[in-house]
């Protein structure tokens, strides 16, 4: 009878661990686009950074992330490096959310690596950066 008693919970505990790792995520689920008034992006591998303020490209990239079940893939400590470090701002120049676009289908946002079997905006972020990066050295 005892461990009847101590099984149930354990077993209602792992049934509500594995209920959350196994259910999809989506980033910026309580932003609108109309919330953000600028996304800072850092290019980890090219060192290039830039903002995006053009009303419809901040629409693009925070629809499509909102729009993409993301599923916890594996831990991403100890692992370094990252390719697209996205810091998306109010109007006001506050922070309201962050994280990492490390390919077309994963997201990085500690401590998960979350993956995805629909695309992600990794190549609008590569031609945002070709666009916005080589206006910069133009000007410079």
């Amino acid at each position: 009878m005892k461990k009847k008693r101590i099984m149930i919970p354990v077993l209602i505990l792992l049934f509500i661990l594995g209920t959350w790792y196994y259910t999809p995520k989506r980033f910026l689920s309580g932003v609108s686009s109309t919330d953000v008034g600028s996304i800072e992006v850092f290019n980890g591998s090219t060192g290039n950074s830039f903002t995006v303020t053009k009303p419809s490209q901040i629409a693009n990239i925070v629809e499509n992330i909102r729009s993409v079940d993301m599923k916890k893939e594996k831990l991403s400590s100890g692992y370094d490096g990252f390719v697209y470090n996205l810091t998306f701002k109010n109007t006001d120049g506050k922070t309201i959310d962050s994280l990492i676009i490390n390919s077309e289908y994963i997201i990085r946002d500690d401590p998960f690596f979350y993956c995805s079997s629909r695309a992600l905006c990794f190549d609008y972020l590569q031609e945002l950066e070709e666009e916005l990066c080589s206006a910069d050295e133009g000007n410079g």
